[in-house]
């Protein structure tokens, strides 16, 4: 097994404190940066792979009444603010493709992270552990946070000062009350499960979800359900609204 930690998206909020942080929990993993040409990398003193920024002028929602979960989604939910973002969802996909297309091909187990996500470094053997039963059983790991910022609370009651304890919750339906959802602020997962192909050719298609669901659309339709880690990663917008002090 070797590891490589592929950034991608936009180098944004806390980018340098997170990626040494990346560092602290994926000691053994070599690591490689990507982001879209044009794009500031502000002060990030690493090697970035660029590629042209797609466009998006569709939403898969809409042209793939056939996916079950279609039928699970709130209507408010592609409407308004929701369904713009729907329009720039499915390029975070795509730039993993991209980088995974430039990545040599001694690497096969990867870790997808994003500038702005703040990962836990409250139990490195806890990530070891995880990221080889990933690659032994070929599961794919979605990590997540169940932060509440309107009480500063993690949801089931856990304080603040506890998020960084990370758990697994296995084959949990978290977001349309079934498993057609991948948890992506950080991702885990054998190489040859991405298929960047089928990526590019739903793209092309106007068949690939926005973000979550896009997620589960190339990494776990034709295969597993994906194991979801809570209380990994905290986004770093969120982090100005938290009163650290609350228990």
């Amino acid at each position: 097994m070797k590891v490589a930690v592929c950034f991608s998206g936009l180098v944004r909020y806390n980018a340098l404190q997170n990626i040494a942080d990346y560092r602290t929990i994926f000691p053994y993993a070599d690591f490689f940066f990507h982001t879209w040409e044009g794009q500031s990398t502000e002060e990030i003193d690493e090697e970035f792979y660029t590629t042209e920024e797609p466009v998006i002028d569709y939403i898969a929602y809409d042209s793939n009444p056939q996916y079950p979960f279609i039928r699970l989604i709130d209507k408010h939910h592609l409407n308004g603010e929701f369904r713009n973002l729907a329009y720039n969802r499915p390029k975070q996909i795509i730039a993993h493709a991209d980088l995974l297309c430039h990545l040599p091909e001694e690497y096969d187990m990867i870790v997808r992270a994003r500038y702005d996500v703040k990962p836990s470094l409250k139990n490195n053997d806890f990530w070891h552990k995880i990221i080889t039963e990933a690659y032994d059983l070929d599961q794919s790991v979605g990590v997540g946070y169940e932060y509440n910022v309107r009480t500063n609370m993690l949801v089931h009651g856990t304080p603040y000062t506890q998020w960084e304890t990370p758990s697994v919750i296995v084959g949990v339906p978290l977001f349309y009350e079934e498993e057609y959802h991948h948890a992506d602020h950080m991702m885990i997962h054998r190489r040859d499960r991405f298929d960047t192909d089928k990526v590019y050719r739903l793209h092309k298609n106007h068949e690939l979800f926005p973000a979550e669901v896009g997620w589960w659309q190339i990494l776990c339709e034709e295969k597993s359900r994906c194991i979801y880690v809570t209380n990994g990663v905290l986004l770093d917008k969120w982090l100005k609204n938290v009163n650290k002090g609350t228990s």
